[in-house]
């Protein structure tokens, strides 16, 4: 006798494909950031240039991430904060971890002085995340709050 029945089988909410659509597509984000947006922008304009759209595409991600989370995602403060802190280590350590192995690899002779074994690289990117933790912190509550922001704008009466 099947024990199961449609009433015990709730399908997934809505929100938590949401959420999993806006994890994923933040650490593609961020992927496509670093190993494909900077690299053209270096070569196509130059290297300072890349650095700086490098630089305010991974704030404007984090802010918006923040924001879609709360918005479409439906998650509270803590939740929020906790995913974006997530995407934010896997970008610091993992995606830039990779890149910094990959480049000590490629152009050793800009690596002088530098251990470059990946246990040294992923413990240096670990501690940088460190205090990049302040930061990420920072631009997640700016997401919160724009959300909450945008709530009582359309809900305030027009005069």
């Amino acid at each position: 006798m099947n024990m199961t029945t449609s009433a015990t089988i709730s399908p997934r909410p809505r929100s938590m494909g949401i959420f999993f659509g806006l994890f994923s597509g933040g650490i593609a984000l961020f992927a496509a950031n670093l190993f494909l947006l900077e690299p053209f922008m270096s070569k196509a304009v130059n290297p300072a240039f890349a650095g700086t759209i490098y630089t305010v595409v991974r704030i404007l991600g984090l802010v918006f991430l923040g924001y879609a989370l709360t918005r479409y995602a439906g998650r509270n403060r803590f939740q929020v904060i906790s995913t974006v802190l997530l995407i934010g280590f896997i970008d610091q350590v993992f995606l830039k971890g990779l890149w910094v192995s990959r480049d000590t690899h490629l152009h050793p002779e800009n690596w002088v002085g530098i251990d470059p074994s990946n246990a040294a690289i992923f413990v240096n990117m670990a501690m940088g995340f460190l205090f990049f933790i302040p930061i990420v912190l920072i631009l997640s509550l700016l997401g919160i709050e724009a959300t909450r922001f945008h709530r009582e704008w359309t809900r305030s009466p027009s005069n």
